[in-house]
C-alpha cells in the first residue's frame, strides 16, 4: 500500500515537473514574454493536471481501502470458520478422551473384581489348608495322647493287678 501512495506521488512530481519544463520551453521557443493570458493558461493546465492526479489518487486509495476492507472481511470469516472447526475438533476429542477413560475404568474394575476374586479364592484355599493340617495335627496330637493315657493306664492296670489285694481288702472288711 505504502509503495503505489510513493508511486503516485512520484507521478505527481513528474507531472508538475513536465508542465514547468513545457512552458519553459515554450517561453524559449517563442522567445516572447509571457504574457498574462499564456501564464493564465498554463495556471490552468497545471490545476487540471493537479486535480486529474489528486482524482487518480482519490480512486487509488479509495480502491486500496475497499480491499482492505474486503481483505478484513474476508479474515474475519476465515478466524470464525476456523474458530468453529477448533471448537467441534475440541469437541470430538473430548468425547473421544470420555470414552477412552470410561473404557479404562471399566477394564480397571474387572480388573480389580477379577482380582479381589482370585485372592478370596486363595484366601478361602489357604484357610482350607490350615483348618485341614490343624485339623490333622489335633487328630494325631490327640491318638498320641490317648495312647500315652491308655498306655499308663495300663501301666497302673498292671500295677494294680500285681499288687496284693488281700491284706488290703482285710483292713476294709474289720470295723
Amino acid at each position: 500500500m505504502e509503495t503505489v501512495i510513493i508511486i503516485l506521488i512520484s507521478v505527481l512530481i513528474a507531472l508538475t515537473i513536465g508542465l514547468i519544463v513545457i512552458v519553459l520551453l515554450r517561453s524559449k521557443d517563442q522567445k516572447v514574454n509571457i504574457g498574462k493570458q499564456d501564464l493564465q493558461v498554463t495556471t490552468d493546465q497545471l490545476d487540471k493536471t493537479i486535480k486529474q492526479s489528486n482524482q487518480a489518487v482519490n480512486d487509488v486509495l479509495m480502491m486500496m481501502q475497499r480491499q482492505v476492507g474486503q481483505s478484513q472481511t474476508d479474515a474475519l470469516q476465515q478466524q470464525t470458520l476456523l474458530r468453529q472447526e477448533l471448537s467441534k475438533q475440541l469437541e470430538t476429542l473430548t468425547s473421544t478422551n470420555e470414552k477412552k477413560l470410561e473404557l479404562v475404568r471399566q477394564t480397571t474394575m474387572q480388573m480389580l473384581e477379577k482380582l479381589q476374586k482370585d485372592n478370596a479364592d486363595k484366601l478361602e484355599k489357604m484357610r482350607e489348608t490350615v483348618d485341614e493340617k490343624l485339623n490333622k495335627t489335633l487328630e494325631e496330637r490327640l491318638t498320641q495322647k490317648f495312647q500315652l493315657i491308655s498306655s499308663q493306664f495300663e501301666t497302673v492296670q498292671k500295677g494294680f493287678g500285681e499288687m496284693d489285694w488281700c491284706p488290703v481288702l482285710m483292713n476294709l472288711s474289720e470295723p
